[in-house]
């Protein structure tokens, strides 16, 4: 999203956007403002340091085609005014990072899974969409902690 669509989302505040649970859900096809080109959960956490983590998932794959990525997911940690990229310390290593995270789910869960694919919108080609959850993950202690579905 470009820094005027930024701003103009922080304005108009299109999509799922809850302040007391810290938690967005953006969509690009949104004719309510912003210009994303993609799909984007966020939700804020803490560490136990009381530091800010951001989760975020872009669902990308469900938008343009492309096969699902662990550049689609990023956990950033503040520290000392700048964002730090703690994915690969926090996410629990048994869910693959290219997996789907609705990180603007209620509550202390947050559902994941892979994708599946399926045939392109438009006739050609493979697309993606979500799958079943195949558990969730929750923070605790610092980190994301994984629970199988069942």
């Amino acid at each position: 999203m470009s820094p005027k669509g930024r701003q103009q989302y922080l304005e108009v505040k299109p999509g799922d956007y809850d302040e007391l649970n810290r938690r967005i859900h953006l969509f690009g096809d949104s004719s309510e403002g912003g210009d994303a080109e993609s799909m984007l959960f966020l939700r804020l956490f803490e560490d136990s340091d009381g530091k800010t983590i951001a989760a975020s998932h872009s669902a990308r794959p469900f938008a343009d085609g492309g096969a699902p990525s662990k550049v689609d997911t990023y956990v950033y940690r503040l520290e000392s005014g700048r964002w730090l990229d703690v994915t690969d310390a926090v996410l629990p290593p048994e869910v693959p990072r290219s997996s789907w995270f609705r990180f603007n789910s209620p509550g202390d869960s947050i559902p994941c899974g892979t994708y599946k694919s399926c045939p392109g919108r438009d006739g050609r080609g493979e697309a993606y969409e979500f799958g079943e959850a195949s558990g969730v993950i929750f923070w605790r202690d610092g980190r994301f902690h994984y629970k199988p579905k069942g």
